[in-house]
């Protein structure tokens, strides 16, 4: 039942933003050209990520939006970089900690998070191998910070 549920999630997630109008299959790294029909399996992309030795695997690239798998091992580093571009984290499982411009939050299967283009941000505290699926936006970079998390999604 978790799984199918977390499959109707993920569904959710790619119809919301508009990229999922019918059920096909995933044969490769969707692009523009042809990014219409398309179902992705968490699964499948994590596999296929892990097969090729590296922490992210991009699988989606279309007009408004770029999408990939991120992994990082318990006790891993996590040396990215700012980006010019919005993105959206979701935790498909693991336990971890975000630093977002200096503030940490705790994260774990389900959690959401928003880095705003530029901001400096990076995983820590990995204590369970953490999975996420990113979505990095194409349009304009942000301009403000969306609402503040609860008090107790912050490190106190």
């Amino acid at each position: 039942m978790r799984k199918r549920q977390l499959k109707f999630s993920l569904r959710v997630v790619v119809a919301a933003l508009g990229i999922l109008p019918a059920v096909g299959q995933l044969r490769g790294q969707v692009n523009d050209e042809n990014a219409a029909n398309r179902v992705f399996e968490f699964g499948e992309l994590e596999s296929k990520r892990a097969q090729a030795n590296r922490q992210y695997l991009p699988f989606l690239n279309v007009d408004s939006l770029h999408c990939g798998i991120y992994s990082l091992k318990a006790g891993a580093k996590d040396g990215q970089q700012p980006h010019t571009q919005d993105e959206i984290y979701y935790v498909e499982s693991g336990v971890a900690k975000i630093n977002i411009e200096g503030s940490d939050f705790d994260l774990k299967k389900g959690s959401i998070v928003f880095v705003p283009a530029k901001a400096k941000h990076y995983f820590h505290s990995i204590t369970e191998d953490l999975k996420t699926l990113v979505f990095f936006s194409k349009g304009p970079v942000s301009r403000s910070e969306p609402e503040k998390a609860s008090d107790s999604d912050q490190k106190r």
